[in-house]
């Protein structure tokens, strides 16, 4: 019986397909399929009927996608899941909403990676593709179209190949690449060539015509649209050959040559009306107004604009009634389907009723069986307790002997490890020597969360007899933290072999770490990284330049008397010089540059520089961060104390802070005198 079912729905969509497009017919199909049992084939049947009336009725197209999901989703197929995920993302695509069809192409590629199906994946990205383009994110839809052709090549889907050349070449043509454009065109043509597809060939063959047209190629792109036109008339794709013919006549009036641009969207206008696409007869009554303006006929040019602002209001009164109806079969769908629930719960009810009963029958004998095993048991083990007992603690007692000998061992071979990394790391830190050799009075507070830390403290010559300071926080602290500082550093020494100018350098820190962590095993690759800030002092300690990714530093230089233009004891005004928002690492502004600022340096001036750590610090009554306007008050009071006495402040204050709370990350305090 449900083989006959199918049997007579398929017939019915056949002799209906070709005026599918009718509210009345829709709704009968509709009915028709819903007598159908809820099982694979009537979600088939939904998502056939979806594609079918995608093209001339969308909304509706909509609900029924919808449906199917909902389907397909209760019955656990997750190919009519990916599918309808699809249809309505292209539907949305075609709506021009296009927030609600990447949302949903996104979903689709989720669950299509979850099930390895790569055909859906490729779907989805051209979907995307598509989608990008038409919000004019050229780069995004390049991404997407390249992705699904690499999917598509990959497979070897030679049906859809050629697909995506074409609309890399119309994304090239939207940036007027049109060389480039052209060259993806010839590509997907060639293709279409070898699968005998002509209808493919017409599309890039207008697609070739508008590229050379936008190039002034007024010959080549006359003989693309003829070519294009031949191959329409030949399959008599009638909205082709309207096209094909409307290009044409934008042409001729480019060239003047009215009488043929006359002649060419007369009939484009005459067969559209045959076809019925009323946005054809729009863009071609506006098209025909044009010409006659150009040529001379205003009261032609005024009669044709009228008619094409009448369809343009046509268009917009059926988009409205479209809506209404979506929302009528919505309604009638959703009320038949809540009833079916309703009657499929009752029978569920009294199913597991009837389970529930034998569940609780046999709970009883499996108890009562269950307790007298266990009663067997209980009488065999006292026979046996008081034998086994002496002997089972003198096996204990050694075993636990052995253990804490072995975790002892183990202890001391990781504190031993731990210790030896943390040698390595000090040893890469910023040389003591080199620090005195540069700056005259400094002090570095560093106290790592862990034996090893994330944050770390670098210093380098320069030409000119320039030196780099860098104060930085890795991603991670503890050991993988201690890792990656020691990659950071790395990093950085290849950078200044080519760049001297902090920003420079920060830039090609970023691409060599991005570069490094591309094969880490992650999915994305190369997220780690760090923030940091880096001081370029030059030779006479007069200036500095300055360059910060997520950091900032603060300079604090003693007030003056405005008065008598003497300096005011005790007394100093802060400056910060913010970084950029960005970590050094794989991150969604990793292709911008980054920025630096210069300050003139005067005698007496306090550079501080810091990682987050102090200030991200738990305590205080109340357990709160310590905050950065509480260290910024702090530096304010102690900054005309002695840079000693300021290092053992800053030390007292954090222990003071802190208390019995655990330090949360590695801290790194530096202060330099000028």
């Amino acid at each position: 019986m449900k083989i006959f079912s199918y049997i007579i729905f398929i017939i019915l969509l056949a002799l209906v397909s070709p005026t599918l497009y009718s509210t009345n017919k829709i709704d009968s199909l509709l009915n028709k399929i819903k007598t159908l049992p809820n099982d694979t084939n009537k979600a088939l049947s939904l998502l056939q009927l979806g594609k079918q009336i995608r093209k001339k009725n969308i909304d509706s197209s909509i609900v029924v996608y919808n449906h199917s999901l909902q389907l397909s989703d209760s019955l656990k197929w997750n190919k009519g899941v990916l599918n309808s995920l699809v249809g309505l993302a292209n539907c949305y695509e075609f709506k021009s909403e296009y927030a609600t069809s990447i949302d949903y192409c996104f979903k689709a590629i989720r669950l299509a990676e979850k099930y390895n199906n790569k055909d859906i994946i490729a779907v989805a990205y051209m979907c995307l593709g598509v989608s990008f383009k038409n919000q004019k994110e050229y780069d995004k839809a390049l991404e997407y179209h390249n992705k699904a052709l690499a999917i598509d090549l990959g497979l070897n889907t030679k049906r859809r190949i050629p697909t995506h050349y074409g609309n890399i070449g119309v994304v090239y043509s939207r940036l007027k690449d049109f060389d480039k454009a052209i060259e993806y065109y010839k590509k997907a043509l060639d293709l279409e060539i070898q699968l005998k597809n002509t209808r493919g060939q017409s599309t890039h063959l207008g697609n070739l015509g508008v590229a050379y047209k936008n190039q002034k190629k007024y010959t080549e792109a006359l003989d693309c649209y003829k070519q294009a036109l031949k191959l329409n008339e030949k399959d008599n794709t009638k909205e082709g050959v309207v096209v094909n013919l409307a290009n044409m006549g934008v042409l001729y009036t480019i060239l003047k040559q009215y009488k043929n641009a006359e002649a060419c969207l007369k009939e484009a206008i005459q067969l559209s009306k045959q076809v019925g696409i009323k946005r054809h007869l729009l863009s071609g009554y506006d098209a025909l107004s044009e010409l006659y303006e150009k040529s001379g006929k205003p009261a032609l040019a005024l009669e044709n604009y009228k008619l094409a602002i009448a369809y343009k209001d046509s268009i917009f009164n059926e988009d409205n009634q479209k809506a209404l109806v979506q929302k009528e079969m919505q309604y009638n769908f959703d009320k038949q389907q809540a009833q079916e629930k309703l009657e499929q719960e009752k029978k569920d009810s009294i199913a597991n009723e009837e389970k529930r009963r034998q569940r609780i029958i046999i709970y009883a004998i499996s108890g009562v069986a269950f307790l007298i095993f266990i009663l067997a048991i209980v009488i065999f083990r006292n026979l046996n307790i008081s034998k086994q007992k002496n002997k089972i603690i003198s096996e204990q007692k050694v075993e636990v002997e052995k253990q804490k000998d072995i975790i002892e061992e183990k202890h001391k071979e990781i504190t031993d490890s731990i210790n030896y990394a943390e040698r390595i790391q000090r040893s890469l830190l910023a040389n003591k020597n080199l620090l005195e050799k540069h700056l005259t009075e400094y002090f570095i507070m560093f106290k790592p969360r862990n034996i090893v830390s994330g944050d770390f403290y670098w210093c380098a010559e320069l030409p000119h007899q320039q030196f780099a300071l860098v104060t930085g926080d890795s991603t991670g602290h503890g050991v993988p933290g201690a890792i990656m500082s020691l990659l950071n550093i790395t990093c950085l020494e290849k950078a200044i072999e080519k760049y001297h100018e902090p920003n420079l350098i920060l830039d090609e820190t970023r691409n060599i770490i991005i570069n490094r962590l591309k094969n880490d095993g992650s999915q994305d690759g190369g997220q780690d990284g760090m923030d940091c800030s880096l001081i370029v002092f030059n030779n006479t300690k007069t200036q500095l330049s300055y360059s910060g990714a997520n950091c900032e530093i603060y300079i604090l230089r003693p007030s003056t008397n405005e008065t008598n233009n003497t300096t005011e004891k005790n007394h100093y005004h802060l400056r910060e010089l913010k970084g950029d928002k960005m970590p050094i690492g794989r991150h969604q502004k990793q292709n911008e540059s980054f920025s630096m600022q210069t300050f003139s340096l005067q005698k007496g001036d306090i550079i501080y520089t810091l990682t987050d750590g102090f200030t991200d610090q738990f305590g205080g009554e109340n357990g709160k961060k310590f905050m950065l306007k509480n260290f910024k008050q702090l530096l304010l009071s102690i900054a005309h104390l002695e840079l000693t006495e300021q290092h053992q402040h800053l030390e007292n204050t954090f222990n003071e802070w802190k208390k019995n709370v655990e330090q949360i990350d590695d801290v790194t305090v530096i202060g330099i005198k000028i």
